[in-house]
């Protein structure tokens, strides 16, 4: 009996230590593929919601699920805005962050830093960073959602922009786009860094 329940002990340690996180591109979506080694990480390059509704739209479906990246998908951008909300994905466990200018909202997501396939990427403390970042906002829980305090004012976010397929998603942009993933957030006032 006591050599079963080791087995059970070693085999439950060992599924809580990674996570298999399936999911439509899910390597685009963490930096897991091959192309993201292209990737300049050193610089990034500021994006409006405006500029971010004007990329192309892209018809994409279920049946896309190995597409490779576009080219927007290849750049290091940063983005501005208030954060809204954010809560944790059920499948995947990424946090799901809604940022907004005021008028146009966008989702942005953080990978799960225990996703088997996270870890060979070299961005598990960015992910690691970014989350507790968040945590860290002062909120109100309401329905599986934080809502984050509006007087806290806004942020920049850097990430990489990614083609998600539409679908209805609350405050995400009107063609599937998505910051994910998130690398980095900071305060947009630097008096509060």
């Amino acid at each position: 009996m006591k050599t079963l329940i080791a087995v059970i002990l070693l085999f439950s340690a060992s599924y809580c230590s990674a996570q298999y996180c399936p999911g439509w591109r899910w390597k685009v979506k963490a930096l897991a593929d091959d192309e993201a080694k292209g990737i300049d990480f050193t610089k990034s390059r500021s994006i409006t919601f405006e500029q971010l509704k004007k990329l192309d739209h892209v018809e994409l479906n279920l049946g896309d699920w190995f597409m490779k990246r576009r080219i927007e998908e290849k750049h290091y951008v940063k983005i501005t805005g208030k954060i809204i909300q954010w809560k944790v994905e059920p499948n995947d466990y990424d946090y799901h962050i809604v940022v907004s200018d005021g008028t146009n909202y966008i989702v942005c997501e953080i990978p799960n830093p225990e996703c088997d396939g996270v870890k060979e990427t070299g961005h598990v403390e960015d992910y690691k960073t970014a989350r507790a970042f968040i945590r860290s906002l002062p909120n109100v829980e309401a329905n599986g959602w934080h809502i984050v305090l509006p007087e806290l004012g806004k942020f920049t976010l850097y990430g990489v922009i990614f083609h998600d397929f539409e679908h209805a998603a609350f405050f995400s942009m009107p063609h599937g786009l998505e910051i994910h993933p998130v690398l980095r957030i900071e305060w947009a006032d630097s008096s509060r860094k």
